[in-house]
């Protein structure tokens, strides 16, 4: 059975922890129903980031940390609490 469902990789930043003109290494992949956000950045940013994108909190169903680095998971502790993500 053929669908016309894909899935979209987002790069919301490809910086690395003392950047300034960029933000923090993380991405989203998408699908029709679904978005996993793949690490967060280093902090508010994050949010800034998404808006830009076009993806809604609430489109995000889950999150996935690639490593314990602050500038890949620095935007997620207080996101996850106000956007009820699985982590």
């Amino acid at each position: 059975m053929e669908t016309n469902e894909t899935t979209e990789l987002v790069m919301l930043g490809t910086g690395n922890a003392a950047v300034t003109q960029c933000y923090n290494t993380c991405f989203a992949l998408r699908h029709p129903n679904k978005t996993l956000l793949v690490d967060a950045g280093g902090g508010n940013g994050i949010l800034i980031q998404l808006e830009k994108a076009g993806i809604p909190l609430t489109d995000i169903h889950a999150m996935f940390i690639t490593h314990a680095h602050t500038d890949h998971m620095g935007g997620t502790c207080r996101r996850s609490a106000y956007a009820g993500w699985k982590i």
